[in-house]
């Protein structure tokens, strides 16, 4: 029941081989990614798992197909969400900043940020068994990095050194990461105590709220650094949940 969707970019997202093994259940529907997502929701009610793999910067065109056709309509539909965040190679049209926000909007909504393949695996096992919503996985350009990092089975890690007692704790997601460890760094030689807590599932802000605030109860300040906009973004989710739960 697997299907692959394409718009135009079967060789820039990884397809060619499903394509060529499996041509009955692949579909290029050129370049028309609202019509990719319509498509999808319309192969999931049909019994099918779609997955559609798109660049994020082009998954854009597609935010009122994802809302209205497949979030609302809550259909099993996979989105493998290519050169998320920032990907300066391929140039400013092709920085995929914008799709959290629009996914926070969304009900019926799962999203990963695998921060190595073998969480990269994991969250499409999970997407791809799912029974219905929405189930993207945002991936760079790039390799997996695991350096420093305390590895766990529930999608939200911390850093090898991380102390409950820190000064400052950096919450983030994703290949992001990296930047969070250079920041600890840097602090650390200006005699600030930093801990680093990163996330591999953003949305719902609701399934990692409680071991985010479990990790970061005890730190004086909270910063949450994202590859992505402000308005609607992980941090502002966020934020709206703590300053709810202390009321």
């Amino acid at each position: 029941r697997l299907c692959a969707i394409s718009a135009a970019m079967t060789d820039g997202t990884g397809l060619s081989e499903f394509f060529k093994k499996f041509p009955e259940r692949s579909f290029d529907v050129g370049i028309a990614e609202g019509h990719a997502v319509t498509f999808s929701a319309g192969l999931s009610a049909g019994g099918c798992v779609p997955v559609f793999a798109v660049y994020s910067s082009f998954f854009q065109r597609s935010f009122d197909n994802s809302l209205h056709d497949a979030a609302l309509q809550n259909l099993h539909c996979v989105f493998g969400i290519d050169r998320a965040g920032l990907s300066p190679d391929d140039g400013s049209t092709h920085h995929g900043i914008f799709d959290v926000s629009m996914f926070s909007l969304m009900s019926n909504c799962t999203v990963f940020a695998p921060l190595t393949y073998k969480s990269l695996e994991s969250a499409l096992d999970i997407s791809v068994n799912a029974k219905n919503g929405i189930w993207a996985i945002r991936y760079p350009k790039g390799s997996e990095f695991t350096e420093g990092l305390k590895l766990s089975e529930e999608f939200v890690y911390t850093d090898e050194n991380y102390n409950e007692n820190s000064d400052v704790m950096i919450v983030t997601y994703g290949r992001i990461y990296t930047e969070a460890l250079l920041a600890k760094k840097i602090l650390a030689e200006k005699g600030v105590g930093c801990s680093v807590v990163v996330l591999e599932k953003i949305l719902p802000v609701s399934a990692s709220f409680e071991k985010v605030k479990k990790y970061c109860s005890k730190a004086c300040k909270i910063i949450i650094l994202e590859e992505g906009m402000e308005s609607g973004g992980f941090g502002q989710n966020i934020l709206s949940m703590i300053n709810a739960d202390s009321e």
